[in-house]
């Protein structure tokens, strides 16, 4: 398809397409309008958490693993359902987004939601929950380690303030006591040591960063409680030592047994110190490995919805719809099998094309050679004149007949505007209006049609009431209108046809008649009796088959077809407005 063509279908499908392209606006108006709006609210927190700078690779990797974790922890089900709980309103996770801010630590929260309120009120907190939860999970993780320290710095200061009383009286039974406890720890601590020992040989010998982290944990509270277990051992010695007699008397034994319980004493006083060092040890690992969540951005009610969008859903309905309205238009181009360019028309008549009279929107009543008869438009006809008076150099050309493969493709101007040039030019020209089924030609040049063709044919009048054309310029043109019959198939039945063709020749030079479609007989009885044919096509007017049955007619009925003449011609069908050797009219207004 060219752009001329194109052009000429946006021109004339406009009026569709911008009926197509408003409609299809208003529908998506009106769907925007219908839709239940959704909001967007979207919150952000920080996850971090205290590091070592010595292992900072295997942190960094840990920390993208715990950033995706928790991306996956907001949206479970224990969170979602304590958030209800708290709003009282449904959650519908498939609402909520959590995506994390590029390659850092922020993560978004984002939920959409029919009201602000609940959009805003959800995000936040969602994150508050999960906060709360991540914070008791902590606590849980560390506080069975912690618990047991406590518990046994307790005991180390009683057993410190047991000593320092039986340092100020010595006491058989409460040596034996105390070391009944330190055997109770002794056995504790190497059974603690043993199950940490097993829990660490549990793990692979390439371990991923998550699980070295868990081991460098195990292999510290083992090492502490290996420092326990020898102290504690120490202490047992030296208990054993105190309770045992000494064979150098009472004031050497007791002497002895002084100074090994204040030796005891200090051991349970370094035991102490080494267990309060622990339990910092231990608050300090937990501070640095327990992330912290941090609502650095909360999430305030928006105040527009982000669906649905009015423009956007206006802007794409309208796209569609006109769309739609031009793949219609393509569809009725391309399905349209009508007769259009000259060069198709040619093709199938197998004639030139001799002229192309262009599309006038609003033409004048009357003939164009008397309303305008220097325009242009006036000079295609005086062309085609020239062009038939060389025709007629040849052949003798006394009787040339218009006609066309249906009605209404304005054959009966063109005929009379041919027949009023070739008057203007000297020529004694009759114009006879042969179509008894449409008559026109009397209403074109406002004559009456009481008398015509039709008495002549049927014998009713002795005389041929020929008609002089009153505004005729500088010519000599009679007009014989149609008249009035009941038989419009007369010209095929009368015998008085070639009677009165001999009649008109004598009184004239030229003789044109405007006849009816090709597809009824009468009028292919007359083209066989015609000088010449002339074929007037209205592109787009008739269709292939139609037009090609209607020359083959002509040929079998062995008329002389002159060629076609392409009235209300299209130019984006076609680009030459005439066939060679006709040279190119520029193209305003036709007829």
């Amino acid at each position: 398809m060219s752009l001329q063509e194109l052009i000429y279908l946006v021109k004339k499908w406009l009026f569709i397409l911008i009926t197509g392209f408003v409609l299809s606006v208003l529908v998506g108006y009106a769907g925007a309008k219908v839709q239940t709006p959704v909001y967007e609210a979207t919150a952000k927190i920080l996850i971090t958490r205290s590091r070592n700078a010595s292992n900072a690779e295997p942190v960094y990797l840990s920390d993208q693993q715990m950033i995706g974790t928790y991306i996956e922890l907001i949206k479970t089900k224990p969170i979602i359902e304590e958030a209800e709980r708290i709003l009282g309103i449904e959650i519908d996770s498939q609402n909520v987004t959590v995506t994390q801010v590029g390659n850092t630590q922020v993560v978004k929260v984002t939920v959409e939601a029919n009201n602000p309120q609940h959009a805003a009120e959800i995000a936040n907190t969602l994150i508050d929950v999960l906060i709360q939860k991540d914070t008791e999970s902590q606590k849980g993780r560390y506080s069975t380690y912690e618990n047991a320290l406590n518990v046994r710095i307790e005991d180390a200061l009683a057993q410190i303030k047991e000593l320092q009383s039986q340092i100020k009286g010595i006491n058989e039974e409460s040596i034996n006591k105390q070391l009944n406890f330190v055997n109770q720890q002794i056995s504790q601590l190497q059974a603690e040591v043993s199950q940490l020992e097993r829990e660490i040989a549990q793990y692979p010998p390439n371990p991923n960063s998550a699980q070295r982290e868990v081991i460098a944990e195990k292999e510290a509270q083992l090492a502490q409680a290996r420092a326990l277990l020898s102290q504690y051992t120490e202490i047992q010695t030296n208990l054993i030592f105190v309770g045992r007699p000494t064979p150098y008397g009472a004031t050497t034994s007791e002497d002895v047994r002084i100074a090994s319980l204040q030796l005891t004493l200090n051991l349970y006083q370094q035991l102490y110190l080494n267990l309060m060092n622990n339990l910092q040890s231990i608050q300090l690992t937990r501070l640095q490995n327990t992330p912290i969540l941090i609502l650095v951005e909360p999430a305030t009610p928006p105040e527009e919805p982000v669906r649905p969008q009015l423009l956007f859903y206006m802007a794409v309905a309208g796209l569609v719809g006109l769309m739609l309205a031009s793949g219609g238009v393509l569809a009725i181009h391309y399905l349209d099998n009508t007769v259009k360019a000259a060069s198709e028309i040619e093709r199938l008549l197998g004639q030139p094309t001799l002229i192309k009279i262009p599309h006038q929107r609003h033409p004048k009543k009357g003939l164009l050679l008397e309303k305008a008869p220097s325009s242009t438009q006036a000079q295609i006809f005086h062309k085609l004149t020239a062009l038939l008076e060389s025709v007629g150099n040849k052949k003798t050309l006394h009787t040339l007949l218009f006609t066309s493969t249906s009605q209404r493709e304005g054959k009966t101007t063109v005929a009379a505007n041919l027949a009023l040039s070739y008057s203007q030019q000297g020529k004694r020209v009759i114009l006879i209006d042969a179509n008894f089924r449409h008559p026109r030609l009397h209403t074109l040049l406002g004559l009456d049609n009481e008398v015509g063709f039709a008495e002549v044919l049927e014998g009713k009048v002795e005389e041929i009431p020929l008609r002089r054309y009153p505004n005729g310029v500088n010519g000599d043109l009679l007009v014989l209108p149609a008249g009035k019959t009941e038989n419009k198939e007369i010209l095929y039945q009368t015998s008085h046809l070639p009677t009165v063709l001999e009649v008109l020749k004598s009184q004239a030079d030229l003789i044109v008649f405007d006849g009816d479609a090709i597809s009824h007989a009468d009028s292919l009885w007359l083209a066989s009796h015609m000088d010449g044919v002339l074929l007037i096509v209205q592109p787009g007017k008739i269709n292939v088959s139609a037009f090609v049955e209607a020359s083959q007619q002509l040929k079998r009925c062995q008329t002389h077809i002159l060629g076609a003449i392409i009235n209300r011609n299209i130019p984006e069908y076609d680009y030459v407005q005439f066939a060679s050797p006709i040279q190119t009219i520029p193209q305003k207004e036709g007829v």
